[in-house]
């Protein structure tokens, strides 16, 4: 437990700090706009806020604090991955599968995806390795549920309720598509960028 924060003011919100190093003990806090430590000195390192939290380092494992110094999630991760929709995106070790946990640290969702990322208009990128080693991209829910299976090349994450989908990135012509929130494909996977988005366009 992180216990040992000294909370020298609540006051400040999170716009208004910044990460700052101790020239005393060289470790990282937060100083309000005049200068003033309002998070004491505690870590090995720590991030600017991004929203409410921001990410803060000790022993070499990752975690986050809220704007009071508060650890809502411990720093005990390999890889901390953002915040997003209200959960935490984090790997607990190395080459070790992604996971979410809640605003109260709460593991929330299972997976054993190579990679996930940030959730989008309630939807995430996942990626799985075949036997060659070779990365497909795919999406999921934030109930685990895959709604897009890993086949593509590469997912690019939501927008305005739709997701970018590619084959073939390595080849002289790529091929594109969209996918929409429930699955469904919306424009098939064999134009190129500029057509593949002139296809949406005309279903809107």
């Amino acid at each position: 437990m992180v216990a040992a924060f000294l909370f020298l003011s609540l006051a400040a919100s999170a716009q208004e700090l910044l990460p700052r190093q101790s020239v005393e003990n060289h470790k990282y806090g937060y100083v309000d706009g005049k200068g003033n430590f309002v998070i004491a000195p505690a870590f090995e390192y720590a991030t600017r806020f991004n929203g409410d939290y921001a990410v803060i380092r000790e022993k070499d494992k990752f975690g986050y604090i809220n704007c009071s110094g508060e650890a809502v999630v411990e720093p005990v991760y390999f890889k901390v991955g953002g915040f997003s929709e209200g959960l935490f995106r984090v790997q607990q070790e190395e080459n070790g599968p992604w996971f979410f946990l809640d605003e109260t640290g709460r593991r929330i969702m299972e997976t054993d995806f190579y990679y996930v990322g940030n959730f989008h208009d309630g939807v995430a990128v996942f990626a799985e390795k075949d036997e060659d080693g070779d990365a497909h991209y795919g999406y999921v829910d934030k109930s685990g549920n895959v709604i897009v299976e890993a086949v593509y090349n590469y997912a690019y994450d939501f927008r305005d309720g739709v997701g970018k989908v590619a084959l073939d990135l390595t080849s002289e012509e790529p091929r594109y598509g969209y996918v929409g929130a429930k699955g469904d494909i919306l424009v098939p996977c064999v134009y190129s960028e500029m057509q593949a988005k002139t296809e949406l366009e005309s279903l809107r």
